[in-house]
């Protein structure tokens, strides 16, 4: 296990009135403190192929675990705080707990309003961290990511060589 990582994700959509919504998690993990989840939303404006990202609440949960509920350390206002994504590369001109600059989205997916996660190696084992996921306890993903084909294919289960790909659940109408 590397000693600390970091890993984010920005989810944008677009609203009925023609103005853009976002959200972005922020994940960090340090050896010595454990697990930081940055959580940010707000609004979005185009600026040609950019976007300004106007966060207006923001979240920060820590804990020891990523498999159990981390804690709340904090709740604020963020609307002091703009952000701009950069449409080519894809890249964030630095988030929002300031510990980064320029950082890159290596992979660019369609929009989806399921639960979107990535497969990481924790020190517990194999657990997912992404979008969406309160209420879906131990019900396996539906699709997986193919990053050369850009597109998602069925899965049936996870191996391994699964780890640092991202999934897809399909909501059944009673979660």
């Amino acid at each position: 296990m590397p000693r600390g990582w970091f890993l984010m994700g920005i989810s944008f959509s677009q609203e009925k009135e023609g103005r853009g919504k976002f959200l972005a998690q922020e994940l960090l993990y340090q050896k010595d403190f454990g697990y930081e989840e940055w959580i940010y939303s707000g609004d979005y404006e185009k600026a040609g192929i950019d976007s300004v990202l106007h966060p207006k609440t923001c979240l920060v949960r820590s804990g020891p675990s990523l498999k159990k509920k981390r804690g709340l350390l904090r709740q604020f206002d963020c609307d002091h705080r703009i952000l701009t994504f950069l449409g080519s590369p894809h890249q964030l001109e630095r988030n929002l707990s300031g510990t980064r600059e320029r950082v890159n989205f290596e992979q660019r997916i369609p929009e989806a309003e399921e639960p979107i996660a990535i497969l990481l190696e924790t020190q517990e084992g194999d657990s997912f961290w992404g979008f969406y996921l309160t209420g879906l306890k131990d019900q396996l993903p539906s699709f997986v990511w193919d990053r050369k084909a850009l597109k998602w294919n069925p899965i049936k289960e996870i191996q391994e060589k699964d780890r640092g790909s991202l999934f897809l659940w399909k909501r059944a109408f009673s979660n």
